[in-house]
């Protein structure tokens, strides 16, 4: 008989008989047939790749050690010069004095005091039409055109509340009433010229005077307690220069609102609806006018950190880094992790590759010695799709918490080491009293036989036995 034959599924397959001797398997027995063999193919590919997704992936240590522990290996050797990196937390701290020592960049706006008088003479224009409109509202009063002050009414309310600011009642009727005391002859027609400076045009003009005082120093778009650093960059565009600038010399939006608050306090003192209706044209005008540039920062304090050395000493070739016997220091450890960290560097991708082919064999052919024993030994589970799938189950349930859920040991560098599978052994049973040796033993030999004693327990479980001499 050939070896082959031996083999059940190399085995010959049995040539039909009867009314299939001529057609052989039928169609859907084919199909049944491909269907059973593309799930069981499918089933174990989810089962590689789920197997393959639980695996660890942390970096793989040579040295297994921690702190304060004694070197049990022979004396460790440099087998090249390298550097000694300094700890993640020394690092941490060197980078956020980098952070804080880095001044933000701020862009200079060209063009604040266009903008400034711009939205100032927008307000101007705004207000006279709306004292316009009250004017003609008047003169028609007075009139007694009844239509037209109606129209007049409804076209000042409209203009009024257009307005880009908000005047409240006592303030609107302090500028209204300026308007009517300063133009000639009360009101005399639609157009009549002022005879003097109306409240609203005296306040917006100092207003406007004192914002663009506070320009040259500079206005920030940011509040002062978002800034770490005692000084800033103000960055010109147009003529392509930085100037360090301290943080005392430049204001932000608040402490600007505060500083002309208080020049409008002096200018009227003891006036308080006229102050009150120019703070309301200064906060309306007074917008930033160094804008906070994020990516450049971003860029500088990049620069600036990569300049920082993450190392500190060198150790080199064959200079003895740990002696056996010796206790781990902090100073010792620091040089093994540096170590393990430049030989994971000249490995590349090597070690990482070679793990995953090394997990990758292990898991198909755990899956295919499985698959093997259902196909030689149990050949009708082994074309159950169904019974295929519920033995596999607890291997879905139990694959992540196999391979990931072993405990681990903290390292001194914030990493951790997974500790060694512990295997546990059960003694030996011991013998006392004078022994007699079992027929057959060599001499001297001493033997012990044991007596199953009634076990308590329910369970279906083997109880421990104690052993005797014989």
């Amino acid at each position: 008989m050939s070896w082959t034959k031996r083999i059940p599924f190399l085995k010959p397959r049995v040539r039909p008989v009867g009314d299939t001797l001529e057609a052989g398997d039928s169609a859907a027995e084919v199909s049944r047939r491909r269907r059973q063999i593309a799930f069981k193919v499918g089933l174990m590919v989810a089962l590689v790749v789920s197997t393959m997704i639980v695996f660890p992936r942390g970096t793989v240590y040579q040295y297994t050690v921690q702190m304060d522990e004694i070197w049990r290996q022979p004396n460790l050797h440099a087998p090249f010069t390298f550097a000694i990196a300094k700890p993640a937390d020394v690092l941490d701290q060197e980078r956020e004095r980098m952070r804080q020592q880095t001044p933000p960049i701020f862009v200079r706006y060209p063009d604040a005091d266009a903008r400034l008088q711009q939205r100032s003479d927008s307000l101007l224009r705004h207000m006279d039409r709306i004292l316009g409109h009250y004017g003609q509202f008047i003169l028609s009063t007075t009139s007694g055109r009844t239509d037209e002050a109606l129209r007049d009414s409804i076209a000042f309310d409209a203009s009024r509340d257009s307005l880009a600011v908000r005047f409240s009642g006592p303030q609107w009727t302090a500028m209204l009433n300026s308007f009517v005391q300063q133009t000639t002859g009360r009101v005399t027609s639609t157009r009549s010229a002022p005879g003097g400076d109306r409240l609203d045009r005296v306040t917006l003009r100092e207003a406007t005077s004192i914002v663009r005082s506070l320009y040259p120093d500079g206005i920030m778009d940011m509040m002062p307690e978002a800034l770490s650093s005692d000084s800033i960059t103000v960055r010109n565009e147009q003529a392509r220069i930085d100037l360090i600038v301290s943080r005392s010399r430049v204001r932000s939006l608040s402490e600007a609102r505060q500083e002309g608050s208080d020049r409008l306090a002096e200018q009227w003192f003891g006036q308080p609806e006229t102050l009150q209706v120019a703070e309301v044209f200064l906060i309306y005008l007074l917008t930033p006018n160094l804008v906070y540039d994020e990516a450049a920062t971003s860029e500088l304090l990049q620069t600036r950190q990569a300049e920082i050395v993450p190392t500190e000493g060198i150790v080199r070739e064959n200079e003895v880094i740990v002696r056996q016997g010796d206790r781990v220091t902090p100073d010792i450890m620091r040089k093994i992790d540096s170590l393990q960290e430049q030989l994971i560097l000249q490995s590349g991708n090597q070690i990482a590759w070679k793990t995953m082919l090394g997990h990758f064999l292990m898991t198909v052919s755990t899956l295919l010695i499985f698959l093997l024993y259902l196909y030689l030994l149990r050949k009708s589970i082994f074309d159950d799709n169904l019974m295929v799938t519920l033995i596999t189950l607890p291997m879905w349930r139990r694959s992540p918490i196999a391979t990931r859920s072993g405990p681990t040991a903290p390292r001194s560098n914030g990493s951790s080491e997974r500790s060694a599978p512990i295997v546990v052994t059960t003694p030996a049973p011991r013998c006392s009293g004078t022994a007699r040796p079992r027929p057959g033993s060599p001499p001297g030999a001493r033997g012990c036989r044991s007596t199953r004693t009634p076990s308590r327990s329910t369970s279906n479980w083997p109880q421990p036995t104690p052993s005797r001499c014989w």
